[in-house]
C-alpha cells in the first residue's frame, strides 16, 4: 500500500489527521528580523565599549563572552552573550545571526569577525 503525496504541506496534513497531531509550521526568518537583531546586538556591544573604538576594550568584551577560551565564539557563546546583553532572541534567529557574524562561515566568530561587526559594519548589516 502506498500513497502519493504532492507536497510537504499535504504530508503534514495527512500525518496530523492520522496521528491526531496539529502541525504548526515554523515561522520563516526574514532578512528584516535578522537585520534588526544585528543592529540591537551591535548597539549593546558599542554601549559596553563606551562608544570607543579601542581594540583592547573590545577584546576584553570578546573574552568575557568566549566561555570556552577557544578564541572564538560558538553558538552556545552567542546565546549566552545575548542573554547577558539582555537581548531576547527567538531560537530560529541564532543560526542566521551566527552565519552573518562569521566571515569564514565556519559556525564560529573569531575576534576579527567580532571587531569587524562592532566597529566597521555599521552600514553593511
Amino acid at each position: 500500500m502506498s500513497i502519493n503525496i504532492p507536497s510537504d504541506e499535504a504530508y503534514a496534513a495527512f500525518v496530523s489527521a492520522q496521528w491526531n497531531y496539529k502541525y504548526i509550521p515554523e515561522k520563516a526568518t526574514t532578512a528584516e528580523e535578522i537585520k534588526a537583531a544585528l543592529k540591537t546586538i551591535r548597539f549593546k556591544l558599542l554601549q559596553r565599549t563606551n562608544n570607543t573604538h579601542e581594540e583592547f576594550i573590545l577584546r576584553k568584551i570578546f573574552n568575557e563572552f568566549d566561555t570556552s577560551k577557544s578564541g572564538r565564539l560558538s553558538e552556545e557563546d552567542l546565546i549566552a552573550m545575548l542573554v547577558k546583553l539582555e537581548i531576547p532572541t527567538e531560537p530560529r534567529l541564532i543560526a542566521p545571526i551566527l552565519s552573518r557574524l562569521s566571515q569564514q562561515n565556519n559556525g564560529f566568530v573569531d575576534f576579527q569577525d567580532f571587531q569587524q561587526f562592532v566597529f566597521f559594519d555599521a552600514y553593511h548589516i
